[in-house]
Order: structure tokens, then C-alpha cells, then sequence
């Protein structure tokens, strides 16, 4: 099996100690979520997304007053590590979900609002690809 990108690769440095504990969170949950065959429920890692999220706008904030190119890219490097983290979990949600709708076995009380709106959209959407 040929290993994926890992977005996260400052955890595996030095500087990893030093990240935020959201940063390390988000990436723990991207690493459980890809790992995972069913989805994760939101109150695993809802919660966390909103602070991941608002740890986002944070380091651009701080990017913005940096008094050093080093400072800058540390800070560069978290946001993308964070932001690359939410995209994976994100995309491989989408993916669960449109599996579990196609073959008409998904549960909603694994998903967010908005994901299960969506999640009975796809359902109907592959029933008429089945021709069911």
C-alpha cells in the first residue's frame, strides 16, 4: 500500500512539540477519518473543526504582522498543515457519503445537518443510476 501525502508533516518534527493542540487534534482526526470505514460522528470532531477554523483566521491575522521571514513561514506551515487536514477530512466524508448512498446503506445520525440533506439527495440521485 503506498502511503498518501501526509499534510501534517511538521507533527513528525521538531517544531511538531510547539504546534497548537488544535493543530495536533485536527490532524489526529484527519488520520482516524481516513483510516476509518464508517464516518466519524460530529461530536468527535465538530467542535474541533469550529476551533480549527478560527485557529485559521488567527494565523493569517498574525502572518500579517510578522517581524521575520521564519515566523512567517512557521506560521505559513501550521495554517497549511491545518488547512490541508480539514480538506482531507472533508473529502474522504464526501467520499463515505456518496458510497453510503449509493448502495442505500447510510445511517444520518453519523452526519452533520447539512451532510444528511445531502446524503438524501444522493440517495435519490443513485437509485435513478441503479434504475430503482
Amino acid at each position: 500500500m503506498v502511503r498518501e501525502h501526509d499534510p501534517c508533516p511538521l507533527l513528525s518534527t521538531k517544531r511538531g512539540d510547539m504546534l497548537s493542540d488544535i493543530t495536533g487534534t485536527i490532524c489526529a482526526l484527519r488520520r482516524e477519518q481516513k483510516d476509518s470505514l464508517t464516518l466519524l460522528t460530529p461530536s468527535q470532531f465538530s467542535g474541533w473543526v469550529n476551533k480549527a477554523e478560527t485557529h485559521l483566521k488567527r494565523l493569517e491575522q498574525q502572518v500579517k504582522t510578522c517581524k521575520t521571514e521564519e515566523e512567517r513561514e512557521e506560521l505559513t506551515d501550521e495554517h497549511e498543515c491545518i488547512s490541508g487536514a480539514l480538506d482531507d477530512i472533508q473529502e474522504r466524508r464526501s467520499e463515505l457519503i456518496w458510497d453510503l448512498a449509493y448502495h442505500g446503506a447510510g445511517t444520518v445520525s453519523l452526519m452533520t445537518e447539512r451532510e444528511a440533506d445531502i446524503y438524501q439527495k444522493l440517495s435519490t440521485i443513485a437509485r435513478d443510476l441503479r434504475g430503482r
